[in-house]
């Protein structure tokens, strides 16, 4: 490279703009120079601003496929949960008698409304000898698939021992123990009660595990049927005792999960006992069928609810025959 000899010449800036003025050519040069070094500095910025938005594209896409991939797989994740929930919900309305009409002499009817895809309520109804029908209602604590996982098993184990057991509390006793052995202290806890309708006898008899009380109607009362016993899953020999009352021709059987009367509406009131008795008065009186009191007593669940989204699962079970014709 060629060595330029350099003179630095110092000036105040009065000298500096004399020079100026008086020597165009040098106040040529001088601009040029500074102009030169302004666009330099400019296109070194922009070089810079090119190259960070170059990056900044490439992480907006390479984020942007990110997303794309992680909605994909987020999205088909979901369907496959979805699907598995309808699979659960099939499976369990499968195992639910909710077509059944009729069992023995005596109409049946039921309503199963989990609040979400599946529930915690579990039922059954079975004719164990010819005069000798027993009824079975159960609620998991809990919501949902887990609640629902508890049912099946509840299910299950009930399922071994409802033909052996002679009574309601044999039945919940050994329950409680095989939860209490096979699932853990503690792990899986749920309320139930039981009834056995003993027709040749005109009898009833019962037995709860902290379950809300049944309701049997008569042309006259409804009686409800006190709960008692700790819930089932909790401590192990726990005893469970049986209670009587007839039932006889035109009585009627009501069991009912306690997400009915545990509903609250816009005004955040339970719907409560009070509204259920109600119901009840109001279903006689119009002369309702069993199968149409069912039916009356959830519409007044969803009326009383209005937009309020359910709180719980809800079933209601009722057994018996016409109130006037005892048939």
């Amino acid at each position: 490279a060629t060595k330029e000899n350099s003179i630095l010449y110092k000036l105040t800036r009065e000298d500096f703009h004399r020079l100026v003025q008086t020597n165009p050519d040098m106040t040529l040069t001088v601009l040029k120079l500074l102009t030169a070094r302004i666009r330099n500095a400019e296109q070194r910025e922009n070089q810079v601003l090119i190259q960070k938005n170059k990056e900044l594209r490439l992480q907006n896409e390479t984020l942007e496929m990110m997303v794309k991939e992680r909605t994909a797989k987020l999205t088909q994740s979901l369907k496959i949960i979805q699907e598995d929930l309808e699979t659960a919900k099939t499976i369990q309305r499968n195992i639910l008698p909710l077509g059944l009409k009729h069992i023995a002499h005596l109409d049946f009817a039921s309503k199963f409304e989990p609040m979400a895809e599946v529930g915690g309520d579990i039922f059954d109804v079975i004719r164990l000898e010819k005069s000798k029908i027993r009824l079975f209602l159960a609620d998991a604590i809990g919501h949902g698939v887990q609640a629902a996982l508890i049912t099946m098993a509840i299910k299950a184990e009930y399922d071994h021992i409802k033909h052996n057991a002679p009574n309601p509390s044999d039945v919940l006793y050994a329950l409680n123990q095989i939860f209490i052995d096979r699932y853990g202290k503690k792990s899986n806890q749920f309320t139930a009660v039981i009834v056995d309708l003993k027709m040749e006898e005109n009898l009833l008899v019962y037995s709860s595990a902290g379950h809300n009380e049944p309701y049997v109607l008569t042309n006259s009362q409804i009686l409800p049927l006190a709960e008692s016993g700790l819930m089932l899953g909790l401590e192990k020999d726990v005893e469970y005792h049986d209670t009587s009352l007839s039932f006889g021709l035109g009585d009627r059987l009501f069991m009912i999960s306690d997400g009915y009367l545990e509903q609250e509406n816009q005004e955040g009131i339970l719907l409560g006992e009070s509204k259920l008795l109600s119901s009840f008065l109001s279903a006689r009186s119009l002369g309702l069928s069993l199968s149409d009191t069912v039916n009356y007593l959830m519409e007044e669940f969803h009326t009383f609810r209005g937009q309020t989204p359910m709180m719980d699962d809800v079933t209601i079970l009722g057994i018996g025959t016409s109130f006037e014709l005892g048939v």
